[in-house]
């Protein structure tokens, strides 16, 4: 899409009126703290039943009890398609987990928020930090999602089409998180991804530490809490389960095309504009 006609200028229109009126539950809340909010919250962890809180806890996205916080940000995704093998076999690893000793220490995603992270672009624990890019100073989780639109709109970027990736682990042991490590499939893949990423991020200026080392990913769940080591082996023995699901049909899934997204929170990821 043209970033020079109306269209644009249209969208932009639109989603002003959305978030000023709050149409559509998508935009409902985003970004409603002011830029000191986010600072404010502690991040001090406390204790759970003798645990740690790791992704849960005041100005995180989970209360300890596995509840979705406000949590306020914009993305760049690729869906997972829904009728693919990888989709079903993520389904099937997260119900290892609820039907396992810890199913209680997880958060888990929704199915219809499957995805992968191609972009990262800013939310609200940024807010008032050095991490916040300089040309969206002074604007708070609303202005910044308009400013984001339109920066991609005029840009005109377009994304890679036909991503496929494979299964190249776990993000992560299940002591952390729950999430399946992607990668290219071949070398032509990855260089399209890596090259898509550095136009945004000369466009955006957004990125976090480790940009050139960023692993592509497809986060299933959130550990709320921390492991004992009396757990080790049960847990190694699940991540072993798990990754025995993402075999045949399922080591490989072809991503949807990348979007821009804005969440309120980690149960939904509603799309802006297809790139």
């Amino acid at each position: 899409m043209s970033a020079s006609g109306n269209k644009g200028i249209d969208r932009r229109a639109a989603l002003a009126g959305l978030l000023v009126v709050g149409t559509g539950a998508a935009l409902a809340g985003c970004g409603s703290r002011d830029s000191s909010s986010a600072a404010e919250a502690s991040t001090v962890p406390y204790s759970v039943d003798g645990r740690t809180p790791l992704a849960a806890g005041p100005g995180k996205k989970w209360d300890v009890e596995g509840n979705a916080q406000r949590f306020t940000g914009n993305t760049f995704v690729s869906p997972i398609p829904q009728d693919s093998a990888f989709f079903r076999a993520e389904n099937r690893a997260q119900q290892l987990v609820r039907e396992s000793r810890f199913r209680d220490h997880f958060a888990l995603l929704p199915h219809n928020s499957m995805h992968m992270t191609v972009f990262e672009g800013v939310n609200q624990s940024q807010l008032g930090t050095s991490e916040w890019p300089a040309w969206l100073a002074g604007k708070d989780m609303q202005a910044a999602h308009l400013a984001v639109l339109d920066a991609v709109t005029r840009a005109n970027i377009t994304a890679p089409r036909s991503v496929t990736m494979r299964v190249d682990g776990l993000v992560q042991p299940l002591s952390k998180g729950l999430g399946v490590k992607l990668a290219s499939v071949d070398a032509a893949t990855e260089r399209t991804l890596r090259d898509f990423r550095q136009r945004m991020q000369d466009l955006l200026q957004m990125a976090p530490k480790g940009f050139e080392a960023y692993t592509f990913h497809s986060t299933l769940g959130y550990r709320l809490v921390e492991q004992t080591a009396d757990e080790n082996d049960a847990s190694q023995a699940l991540e072993k389960k798990i990754l025995d699901l993402f075999t045949g049909d399922a080591a490989t899934v072809t991503v949807d095309p990348v979007a821009m997204n804005i969440f309120d929170d980690m149960l939904a990821f509603p799309q802006l504009r297809v790139l």
